[in-house]
């Protein structure tokens, strides 16, 4: 009997420690009649096109170990020319990568398996997102966690090669990278364009589009983001001295920062960025640099369906 669950694991992801547990949890699921196909990914935008293949012969369960990264290629791999693959497929993340963000924001859903099973599925939303690569190109992908333009951004690029030296874990290296970045960084000037509202001209430090809480490794920029909403949680950071950002480093990272007179939310379906000034304004999406604004992002409801990752599998 053909598998059912095909594993899409990251061999380059995380700490060496992180690498192991994911061998062992690969080796696992490898074995017994229920046997999955693992794929181990050899570069960028492999896992995109491992996914594609699996869904059209005929595989209904995508198992991801591996980081935000990883799971983002993943997700892509599910729409081909924005359609989905296979609308009835489902998605375990496992993680296992440097900040494996978008689990924890799973792991603080209230209807989590606690067993083995964990056979209901849980659909949340997408965002789609248009931005310009590197080359002045525009292109369009889906996020499943955050992107981040302006700090998060330039964070993401250092932490990349922050990663190769394999020592630290991801929370220490995200912040390590955020405060090299805010010392070299000030402030970007944006136009913000809320579900076709324009509000005005902003100068920031950072902008967080969020579809879940956290990213930077455990940081809770979006602390009431709810991933089967329907709507798109925006943070901007205006542009505040780097010595009161240290001051309220620790209210930032618990998500306690909603009161800080120059953290500013809003909430939208649809979303356009665009920066005023000649500087380019590097983005991130779920972890990784992707291009620079200017960008749109739209929320696309249950978009894709879920496995709520059980505590058994870690």
């Amino acid at each position: 009997m053909s598998p059912t669950t095909h594993v899409i694991a990251n061999p380059a992801a995380g700490s060496r420690h992180v690498q192991r547990r994911s061998r062992r949890i690969a080796a696992r699921l490898s074995q017994g009649p229920a046997a999955a196909l693992i794929s181990w990914t050899q570069g960028p935008g492999h896992a995109t096109r491992l996914t594609r293949r699996a869904l059209r012969q005929g595989i209904r369960q995508i198992i991801v170990l591996g980081g935000d990264g990883t799971l983002n290629e993943v997700v892509n791999g599910f729409f081909d020319a924005d359609e989905p693959i296979a609308p009835d497929a489902s998605l375990l993340p496992l993680g296992g990568g440097t900040g494996s963000d978008f689990l924890r924001t799973l792991r603080e859903l209230p209807d989590r398996p606690t067993g083995n099973a964990g056979t209901d599925v849980h659909p949340v939303d997408l965002m789609r997102v248009s931005y310009t690569n590197v080359h002045g190109d525009v292109r369009t992908r889906y996020a499943i966690n955050i992107a981040s333009m302006g700090l998060g951004g330039l964070v993401v690029r250092r932490v990349q090669s922050v990663e190769q030296r394999r020592f630290i874990g991801g929370t220490v290296a995200y912040f390590a990278a955020i405060i090299r970045c805010l010392q070299d960084y000030e402030h970007d000037d944006v136009r913000v364009i809320a579900d076709g509202t324009d509000t005005g001209v902003h100068r920031v430090r950072n902008i967080a589009v969020a579809n879940a809480r956290y990213f930077g490794g455990g940081l809770q920029i979006a602390p009431h983001a709810v991933v089967d909403d329907g709507v798109l949680d925006v943070v901007l950071l205006d542009n505040v001295p780097f010595r009161r950002l240290l001051r309220d480093a620790r209210r930032i990272y618990a998500g306690e920062h909603t009161g800080l007179p120059y953290i500013r939310p809003l909430r939208a379906r649809s979303l356009t960025i665009v920066p005023t000034g000649t500087n380019p304004v590097f983005l991130e999406m779920d972890g990784d640099p992707v291009g620079q604004l200017p960008a749109t992002f739209q929320v696309i409801p249950d978009a894709v369906n879920i496995h709520l990752p059980c505590s058994t599998l870690s």
